[in-house]
């Protein structure tokens, strides 16, 4: 059972992550402002490699609030991405495979009963735009035109699941 107990395996980390903003800059810290600081010490930084890191782990902590504030805009009765199960279908599957990596995927058959969203992740908002910029563009993710999904498709999903192998 896949509910809003349940958190994502990505939110975990983000959680971490912004554990460390939140120690560092307080509560109510501006991302936005954080991010151009990152990329403002990137031009002058011997440690290249560890600021291009962060700066992505950033934009990408960035992206998923965003998508996050989105859902609540503009979708609200869509599975939060923080508290689903990430599935896509058989045509789509090397392409994810490939995106995600690292192992970090299983592979099943499954039956689902509950609430399954669909979009895909050419519509996420450009990593390089302001957080409320993001929010509004997030529109477009939540809200799809059925011929956006093409290729890349992605399931949100939260209910019951059984695996069938």
């Amino acid at each position: 059972m896949i509910d809003s107990n349940f958190k994502a395996f990505f939110y975990k980390e983000f959680l971490k992550k912004e554990e460390k903003l939140i120690e560092k800059y307080g509560k109510n810290y501006d991302i936005d402002y954080i991010i151009d600081m990152v990329e403002e010490e990137l031009h002058n930084s011997c440690h290249y490699f560890d600021d291009v890191q962060k700066l992505r782990n950033y934009y990408f902590l960035r992206r998923e609030f965003a998508l996050e504030e989105g859902r609540k805009l503009y979708n609200p009765s869509a599975p939060s991405r923080f508290q689903s199960i990430f599935l896509t279908d058989k045509s789509n599957m090397c392409y994810w495979i490939n995106q995600v990596g690292n192992g970090e995927y299983k592979i099943y058959n499954l039956i689902v009963s509950g609430n399954l969203f669909q979009s895909t992740d050419s519509l996420y908002p450009r990593v390089d735009s302001s957080f409320e910029s993001q929010v509004e563009k997030s529109k477009k993710y939540w809200k799809p035109k059925l011929k956006a999904y093409g290729k890349r498709r992605e399931f949100l999903f939260q209910g019951e699941v059984q695996m069938i192998k």
